[in-house]
């Protein structure tokens, strides 16, 4: 089964690694800091952050647990869905296909949208539980 997040064992976690931190030389930390910073593939992390900033509205949360529900839904469904203007909701689901968290399909003169990857819900039900629900 997945745990989203295992804030229980979080704790711990950090005072051990506290500890660790603080047994360090001050050269042992910097060659661990640049050992870090030459591993990251900056590229991987900006598409990332750009992904997780497509999502950090509370509007586009909704549509996305909605369509985590329904599996997919139409610009004007959503829009009633949410409650809010079918342009607002279109700019929403225009941020969020542009990173590819969503997808979308025309049927006829509709266009429908689904989640472009499920894992998503995944960093939701995560961040929902690492904020007290």
């Amino acid at each position: 089964m997945y745990k989203p997040c295992l804030s229980d064992q979080a704790g711990p976690f950090f005072i051990d690694m506290e500890r660790y931190f603080l047994c360090l030389t001050i050269l042992e930390y910097y060659n661990i800091l640049m050992n870090m910073k030459n591993s990251v593939d900056e590229r991987a992390l900006q598409k990332t952050s750009r992904a997780l900033k497509s999502i950090a509205h509370p509007a586009r949360l909704r549509i996305l647990m909605i369509l985590g529900c329904a599996g997919k839904f139409s610009v004007s469904e959503l829009q009633r869905a949410l409650g809010i203007s079918q342009s607002m909701t279109s700019q929403h689901l225009a941020a969020m296909r542009a990173q590819g968290v969503l997808t979308a399909a025309k049927v006829e003169n509709k266009v429908f949208y689904s989640i472009g990857n499920k894992e998503v819900l995944k960093i939701i039900a995560c961040m929902k539980n690492c904020a007290g629900r």
